[in-house]
């Protein structure tokens, strides 16, 4: 099988434009200028975010024909389904599929050629290509290539792979897992391990048994054996045991709830405490109730409408940074902490979901930052300082999931990223109250320590990030965090648009907020 994806609408209208100045007269080609340009305002494919001048490109349809197959005679039918093909566009629609045959035996037939599923029948002995050509409500195409072969030889047809059982039954990455069953291949690249669809690197084969090793990254699921596009699941679940969570929470500086809480004029009424410790300088909101681009208040809890929480939510962009929109609760910090470790409990709006959708990648989704100031010798935003942002990613194009990630980065005279980590298998529990426990160890680059530990609600804790780096600003290890933002909401002013655009909501709502000494 191989798919490519044709782009044929990137100059269409100027081929037919000039092709119109030939056959109209002045009058009649004035009046398709005139509705070309009322058309292109209008054309949601214009409207998106470019990034560059192939941009539009990215929107094109994905077309899915199947995977290839081999029958034998006397079967002479197969079923072509094309219905897993995607637009390229959230509000894409596939409006033509079309089958043909593009190479092979002449004798064949396609019951119907233009539905998304048919059939091919009358086929004989050889090679056939059949090319599924699918076209969007943007008359963009894409196209893929299935192949059939046709043999005589039963013994050609490729037997299914059977898993009977696996040994141990558990075990973390770099675990050795004996898998016995039936039908594997004896050529060792044939055999394609899946442990809960995280590809394993498979040492050792034979036609009865396989032995794989259990991946970085996979999680608690089935074992899956493919051959020759031929899948066996097994029975029996392979158990990755769940992390231990962060460290001990120690000596507390401050918890607190929203059950009492409300906020106004940039400040907490009724969460005591902090405030009066001596420990902080500062405790205040970025922005508050009523504001044009983002706001943040007490409100029910969104699944327990008995308790309060705060809510926060973008609506615009942000007129003190053009191209950002915010909400978020700042620390300043007055102590030389050489620990800073905090939980607090968070609900992700579930229409962050649909943030998969976006046309193209998503580099900062911010939910928690902290920071080291300030050498003011150095330039930079703020000057002469470095922060750790933990956010939300996604990879460019539509239909590519969210992850987790964290980045050092300094700001002296532009962003320049110290180090960095992902979590693609991590996953995000969107919809459903979680607690976040953070722990940062203050030190340089064999020293320093970022854990980040996340337990949903009525589940175990699960470590994401378990990082020894640099945590200081380069060179200066005598400044110290003095920043902190431990209730975030920070992106850009075009992923704003376009949830706004799609009727989606970014908001996120926090409780029981704790801060340990150790």
């Amino acid at each position: 099988m191989f798919r490519t994806n044709v782009f044929v609408t990137s100059h269409p209208r100027k081929l037919y434009q000039e092709i119109m100045i030939r056959k109209l007269n002045t009058v009649l080609f004035l009046a398709f200028i005139s509705l070309l340009l009322s058309f292109c305002t209008d054309d949601p494919i214009d409207s998106q975010p470019m990034d560059d001048a192939d941009a539009r490109s990215r929107y094109k349809p994905t077309a899915i024909a199947g995977d290839d197959l081999i029958i034998a005679i006397p079967t002479n039918t197969v079923s072509l389904d094309g219905s897993l093909s995607k637009p390229g566009l959230s509000s894409g629609s596939i409006k033509i599929y079309q089958w043909a045959k593009i190479s092979g035996p002449d004798a064949f037939k396609i019951a119907d050629p233009l539905s998304s599923k048919t059939t091919a029948s009358n086929l004989v002995e050889g090679v056939y290509s059949f090319q599924l050509t699918v076209t969007d409500n943007y008359d963009i195409i894409g196209i893929d290539v299935v192949v059939i072969t046709v043999s005589k030889d039963p013994s050609a047809v490729p037997i299914s792979p059977v898993i009977s059982s696996f040994t141990p039954a558990t075990g973390t990455s770099g675990t050795p897992v004996v898998i016995t069953g039936a039908n594997f291949s004896t050529t060792l690249i044939n055999n394609i391990v899946k442990f809960n669809g995280t590809k394993a690197n498979v040492t050792a084969v034979s036609s009865t048994n396989l032995t794989a090793i259990t991946p970085a990254g996979a999680t608690t699921g089935n074992i899956t054996v493919t051959i020759n596009n031929q899948t066996a699941t097994s029975a029996g679940v392979f158990t990755i045991p769940i992390p231990a969570a962060s460290t001990t929470p120690g000596e507390l500086y401050f918890e607190g709830n929203m059950d009492n809480v409300t906020v106004s004029g940039g400040s907490l009424n009724g969460w005591s405490g902090l405030t009066n410790t001596g420990y902080l300088d500062g405790f205040y909101f970025n922005n508050v109730g009523g504001s044009a681009f983002a706001f943040q208040e007490v409100r029910k809890d969104p699944l327990n409408t008995t308790k309060n929480v705060l809510y926060a939510q973008t609506v615009d962009d942000d007129p003190g940074r053009s191209g950002t929109t915010r909400a978020q609760m700042t620390l300043d910090l007055n102590l030389r902490l050489e620990v800073m470790h905090t939980t607090q409990r968070m609900y992700l709006n579930p229409d962050i979901a649909y943030l998969s959708n976006y046309p193209s990648n998503i580099r900062w989704f911010t939910l928690f930052e902290m920071w080291n100031l300030r050498d003011i010798t150095q330039g930079g935003d703020p000057a002469g300082s470095s922060r750790m942002s933990l956010s939300l990613f996604k990879e460019t194009g539509a239909g590519q999931p969210l992850y987790w990630h964290i980045a050092h980065e300094y700001m002296q005279p532009t962003e320049k990223v110290i180090w960095e980590q992902k979590a693609t298998t991590a996953r995000i529990p969107i919809g459903k109250w979680f607690t976040m426990d953070i722990y940062i160890k203050r030190g340089d680059v064999g020293t320093g320590k970022f854990k980040l530990v996340i337990t949903e609600d009525g589940g175990q804790p699960v470590t994401v990030f378990d990082i020894t780096n640099s945590n200081q600003y380069p060179g200066k290890p005598e400044l110290y965090i003095n920043q902190w933002q431990p209730f975030k909401l920070y992106t850009s002013d075009l992923i704003m648009d376009y949830m706004r655009t799609n009727n989606k909501t970014i908001s996120v709502s926090y409780n029981d907020f704790k801060w340990y000494k150790n």
